[in-house]
């Protein structure tokens, strides 16, 4: 495999999950506000909290690549889901202005859902592209 595949079909993967995220996180949060009866349930709420956390997402997911090459991977990107998840909290607490139960509570529905949602889609990418390695392997 190439280089620019390789690139190409990161691309299209990273692609594929934010993608994914967005829509995950804005029709959970619009949805789960009517639920759960916040102050502020129309769309447009969900839709600027939803576009804001995919772009921190995006910034915090190329900080991640970065530091994944001087520090521990895991330790990077378990520092950025943290850093992430309280300025999920932050975003959701402002723009709703709802409690923290509230807040701690469609979060907490919001991370689980997302993560069913991408652990399907990495095994439906698996399926279909197999494993995404940077090195080849031959059989005899």
């Amino acid at each position: 495999m190439d280089a620019s595949y390789f690139f190409a079909v990161k691309a299209f993967v990273y692609f594929l999950f934010f993608g994914l995220t967005f829509v995950v996180e804005f029709v959970c949060l619009w949805k789960l506000s009517k639920y759960l009866k916040f102050k502020k349930a129309d769309y447009l709420t969900a839709l600027k909290v939803s576009l804001v956390s995919t772009a921190i997402g995006i910034v915090f997911q190329a900080i991640d690549e970065l530091l994944s090459a001087s520090i521990d991977p895991n330790i990077a990107y378990l520092v950025m889901q943290f850093i992430g998840l309280i300025v999920y909290l932050a975003l959701i607490k402002h723009f709703y202005a709802e409690s923290w139960k509230k807040t701690f509570t469609i979060v907490l529905i919001i991370f689980v859902i997302e993560l069913a949602a991408v652990f399907l889609l990495s095994f439906v990418i698996d399926l279909f592209l197999g494993q995404l390695g940077t090195t080849e392997t031959t059989t005899y």
